[in-house]
């Protein structure tokens, strides 16, 4: 797991626009893409799959939103199958590995979606079967045209992809779509790693990816090198330097904070109690953002504002073990900090709730 960047937040202004999208360069049409899945057949055709310690002959494989429990022959050979649920609700049969390792008894699951564009093909590797692409642990990637002399290594799952001359956005559905939104240069290049994130979060709970916005891009950016000579702050104050009316407004409408990269920034945002509700709203549709110079600032576009229920998702894996500090502070007088993700619940309606007793469970693998 890649290490994560401890985010400092300014005071909290949550961020969305309810009132609606100003007209501008948006950058919203996801075209989809049909595909088939295709199994490997023998271990030695998925290189980059993930291998799993066999604790006992029985175990349970998360897969997707639903669990599987296996009963392992304990000896090597042919693949079997087994069949697992894909997020959404959909079955599949996907080929089981069993080998010896250094420690004991190990299992891979791993199967291939294809998906072709005219001349072009791309395969996906879901490595771990957990029905999403993500560029953790295993999943990969690679573009085939088709020429000579053709790379054939699998990479990881990127955020954005270039085919011929068409740049797009990039958001795999497994176990059968492949989502495209067209960007031109005028989009930074690291918009693509920070939405793929964003979007690989939110497909487990089944909602739309986000797009892209360049509206008030420019003030944005602004409010970044304002934090940078003045830290991290919705409100700018006219007094200090680097002040603008447009880049504090930008402020103001955003959630404000720190990174080494865009997407080290939002994953930080994520683990946040506060500051994390919009990003991971069904209503959520876009984000206008920029990173600059160490610094991020976000305005996720909402219509309707309606907040999810439950976080983490119901089946999500990939969790961020590690949280980021925010203010206000939601942590306790003493509490170490930061911890881990906040489990978070919201229930419908403006009803609260109080809670007599709770368990924390350590995570199965």
């Amino acid at each position: 797991m890649k290490r994560f960047v401890q985010i400092l937040l300014g005071f909290l202004v949550l961020s969305g626009s309810a009132a609606g999208v100003d007209k501008g360069p948006q950058y919203n049409t996801w075209e989809t893409f049909r595909g088939k899945i295709v199994a490997f057949r023998t271990a030695e055709e998925i290189p980059q799959a993930a291998w799993i310690p066999v604790p006992t002959e029985g175990f349970v494989v998360l897969f997707g939103l639903g669990s599987v429990r296996i009963a392992v022959p304990l000896t090597e050979g042919k693949a079997k199958k087994f069949t697992g649920k894909y997020p959404g609700g959909k079955r599949g049969r996907l080929p089981l590995h069993v080998r010896r390792g250094e420690k004991g008894w190990e299992i891979a699951v791993a199967a291939s979606l294809l998906v072709k564009l005219g001349k072009t093909s791309l395969r996906f590797i879901d490595g771990d079967g957990n029905g999403l692409f993500t560029e953790y642990r295993v999943d990969r990637m690679r573009i085939e045209t088709g020429a000579e002399g053709e790379d054939p290594s699998w990479d990881p799952v990127p955020g954005e992809v270039e085919i011929g001359k068409r740049r797009s956005l990039l958001a795999p559905r497994f176990p059968d779509a492949v989502l495209f939104c067209e960007v031109d240069d005028r989009v930074p290049a690291h918009v693509g790693p920070h939405n793929a994130y964003l979007n690989r979060t939110r497909a487990y709970a089944g909602f739309c990816p986000l797009g892209f916005s360049l509206v008030g891009q420019d003030a944005q950016v602004k409010h970044c090198k304002y934090m940078k000579k003045n830290g991290v702050c919705h409100a700018e104050d006219p007094s200090k330097p680097g002040y603008t009316p447009e880049g504090s407004k930008a402020g103001e409408d955003s959630v404000c904070g720190a990174g080494k990269t865009a997407e080290d920034a939002v994953r930080g945002m994520i683990t946040t109690l506060y500051h994390s509700y919009d990003y991971l709203s069904p209503g959520a549709s876009t984000v206008r953002y920029a990173f600059a110079e160490g610094m991020y600032s976000c305005d996720v576009l909402l219509k309707p504002r309606t907040r999810f229920l439950i976080y983490p998702f119901p089946g999500q894996d990939q969790v961020e073990p590690e949280g980021a500090s925010e203010n206000p502070d939601p942590y306790p007088e003493g509490a170490a900090k930061p911890g881990g993700t906040f489990i978070r619940f919201l229930p419908p309606g403006k009803k609260q709730f109080t809670v007599d007793s709770f368990r924390i469970l350590d995570l199965v693998t």
